[in-house]
C-alpha cells in the first residue's frame, strides 16, 4: 500500500497541561446536509485512542508503534452517521511513562475525515482549533503500575463531573444503566480549546482495519478435570497446569 501522509492537513490536540496517566477526550460535532455516501476517518494517538460516533463503539487502537513511524488507522465510518448533527469523539489514554510496548513522548491525537454525502457535498474535518478537548479526570492519575513492563492500574472515580463527558459521547460502554444521558450544556466547564500543534517529522503508514465481529458463544462449563503429573509449575503465571486435560 502507498504510504501517503493522510495527516498533511490535521493538528495534533490535547489538553493544554500533559500528565502520565491521563485521559482526554476530543470531541468534534459534524453537520451532514445529507445521508453520507461513503465517509472514512483515519486516526492515531499516543498512546491508545478508543473511537465513538453518535455514541457507539467503533473501535481502538492504534497498532503498536515505534516513533517516527505512526500507523493511521482507517475506518470506514458511513454505517455509523446520519443526515444532521453527528457527534464524533475520540477518547485517548497517554501513558507518560516508557513501558515495554511504548517508548515515552509527546501525548497527542490526530484526525483526519474526509467523504462525500448522497447529494455530492464533500465532507472534510481535521483535528485542530475547531475541536473541543474534555479533560477526563474520572481516572486517578497516581495509581501503581501493574509491572515494569506494562501501564497502570485503573482506578475510576463514576461521581467525577467529567465522567458525565463519557455518558454522553461514548455511551454505549459508559452510559447510563437507565439510559439517562447528562445535558450537553452542564459540558461548557469542562472543555477547553485543545493545545495545537504540527505533526512532526513522522513517517505515516495507512492501515486498513476490518469490523470488529462478535459472535455469540455459550461458555464452556468444565466437570471434570484429569491431571497426570502431581508437579505445579507456574501456578501465579498460567491458566491450566501442565499435564492437565479438561472434558468438558
Amino acid at each position: 500500500m502507498e504510504h501517503t501522509n493522510i495527516f498533511q492537513k490535521s493538528k495534533w490536540v490535547w489538553e493544554h497541561k500533559e500528565r502520565k496517566n491521563s485521559y482526554v477526550g476530543a470531541y468534534k460535532k459534524l453537520l451532514l446536509n445529507s445521508s453520507p455516501e461513503k465517509i472514512t476517518i483515519s486516526l492515531f494517538a499516543d498512546t491508545h485512542y478508543k473511537l465513538y460516533l453518535n455514541g457507539q463503539f467503533v473501535n481502538a487502537g492504534p497498532a503498536p508503534f515505534a516513533k517516527p513511524i505512526i500507523m493511521a488507522d482507517t475506518y470506514d465510518i458511513t454505517p455509523f452517521l446520519k443526515k444532521g448533527n453527528n457527534d464524533i469523539f475520540i477518547f485517548a489514554h497517554f501513558l507518560g511513562v516508557t513501558v515495554k510496548y511504548n517508548k515515552v513522548d509527546h501525548p497527542g491525537i490526530i484526525a483526519s475525515i474526509n467523504g462525500i454525502c448522497q447529494n455530492k457535498t464533500k465532507v472534510a474535518e481535521y483535528t485542530g482549533v475547531s475541536w473541543q478537548i474534555f479533560p477526563i479526570k474520572a481516572w486517578t492519575e497516581n495509581t501503581p503500575k501493574k509491572n515494569w513492563a506494562l501501564g497502570f492500574i485503573e482506578e475510576v472515580d463514576l461521581n467525577s463531573s467529567s465522567y458525565a463527558v463519557l455518558q454522553a459521547y461514548a455511551t454505549e460502554d459508559y452510559g447510563d444503566p437507565d439510559n439517562k444521558k447528562p445535558p450537553v450544556a452542564e459540558f461548557a466547564k469542562l472543555v477547553e480549546t485543545p493545545k495545537c500543534r504540527q505533526l512532526g517529522n513522522l513517517t505515516v503508514r495507512n492501515r486498513i482495519v476490518p469490523y470488529l465481529r462478535w459472535e455469540k458463544e455459550e461458555p464452556m462449563v468444565i466437570k471434570e478435570i484429569f491431571r497426570d503429573n502431581p508437579k505445579v509449575y507456574l501456578l501465579n503465571d498460567t491458566i491450566r497446569l501442565d499435564n492437565e486435560y479438561l472434558q468438558p
